[in-house]
């Protein structure tokens, strides 16, 4: 998930995921680099 998607995070968060961790990807639709986040639900 891109990082700066904020409201997404707040969903997920709101559910219970949490971060694992973050890269960083190339994301076609923006034509650039981004920084991706990884959640895991328990």
């Amino acid at each position: 998930m891109a990082a700066d998607n904020a409201a997404s995070i707040a969903v997920l968060e709101k559910l219970g995921f949490r971060r694992t961790g973050s890269t960083t990807g190339y994301a076609n639709a923006r034509g650039t680099e981004i920084e991706e986040l990884s959640y895991r639900l328990d």
